[in-house]
């Protein structure tokens, strides 16, 4: 079953997103911050209360797996690029004991009907270069790489 969340579960959406912001620490530290459970918690507090910002929680028997942060995303019309609205994936965060369980791709189905719903014809996510396992699993839903960020450190 997935819900949308709720003030009353942030403890759980901080617990589920332990394991994804220490990954992204231990890979680029000078960028992510080690998980902080009072920050991720006032952060979260935040963005649940924006109105285009959804977190959708997906849970098996009363226990929660996974969740996902998504944002409704309304391009405007400059003379480079035409308006268009898409449905921003900032987060999908699965627990560890529930990796290669299908809840994953249980979300990014709710995500697909959260956008079919809202007539937007576009998904869009971000996946760092080092997250291969993010690669192989979003490029597997259909997911294509249609803009690169370069970086040069000084």
């Amino acid at each position: 079953m997935i819900r949308n969340a709720t003030l009353k579960d942030l403890e759980i959406l901080a617990a589920l997103n332990e394991d994804v912001q220490n990954l992204h620490h231990a890979a680029v530290p000078g960028i992510f911050k080690p998980f902080n459970k009072k920050a991720t918690l006032a952060l979260f507090r935040q963005i649940i209360r924006k109105r285009n910002f959804k977190f959708l929680l997906e849970f098996l028997g009363g226990e929660p797996r996974g969740y996902a942060l998504i944002e409704i995303k309304k391009h405007k019309n400059t003379a480079f690029v035409r308006a268009y609205s898409a449905v921003y994936i900032h987060h999908i965060a699965v627990g560890k004991k529930h990796h290669n369980a299908g809840v994953g791709k249980s979300l990014i189905e709710e995500i697909k009907s959260t956008a079919a719903r809202s007539k937007i014809k576009r998904i869009e996510l971000d996946v760092w270069d080092f997250n291969g396992s993010a690669k192989k699993f979003f490029g597997g839903r259909g997911f294509h790489v249609y803009n690169e960020k370069m970086y040069l450190e000084l």
